[in-house]
């Protein structure tokens, strides 16, 4: 009986095609996850049951700028502001070209005040409250239409995932 042993070049030629399709299910696999993350993305966070997306506004230069000179911003998007530490906030609509309702949370994400902005007004908007983290700049209306109230809370485990993406875009 004759037994067939492959040869040493069939055996490398078998290893190449493996290694190569192995290549080719990674390649596809990470093409899924876009791991480029523009600075302006949009990321999907939550209030409560309510779905929405923003782009975080995390460093000086983006915050100065806000929406500025935008004009029109999709129903379900918006800002996140997010400050190195609680405090009173205060945001103005210089250059702000669209009305806006800003929420204001505390470092837990429970949603405590909201107020109307208009379009170029200068005068400044503060928080009440001088322990607020995260400011949402949103459509006007839009936390009305969407049943948000004092006490929902923002999902921060969104919001920490949100952060590490957006720190390796940098």
């Amino acid at each position: 009986m004759c037994k067939l042993r492959p040869t040493s070049s069939y055996l490398l030629s078998l290893r190449q095609s493996i290694n190569c399709a192995l290549l080719a299910v990674s390649v596809v696999i990470t093409g899924c996850e876009d791991e480029t993350v523009s600075r302006d993305a949009y990321f999907p966070l939550q209030i409560g049951p309510v779905a929405f997306e923003a782009q975080l506004a995390v460093d000086p230069a983006i915050q100065q700028r806000g929406l500025m000179g935008r004009e029109t911003l999709d129903e379900n998007q918006g800002m996140l502001f997010l400050s190195e530490r609680p405090r009173q906030q205060s945001f103005w609509m210089r250059n702000t070209l669209i009305p806006l309702d800003i929420g204001f949370f505390t470092d837990d994400g429970v949603f405590r005040e909201v107020y109307p902005m208009y379009p170029r007004d200068e005068t400044r908007v503060v928080s009440r409250r001088n322990d607020i983290l995260y400011a949402l700049e949103m459509n006007r209306g839009w936390f009305k239409r969407n049943g948000i109230r004092t006490g929902d809370r923002l999902d921060l485990e969104l919001i920490d995932r949100a952060r590490r993406a957006l720190a390796t875009a940098r």
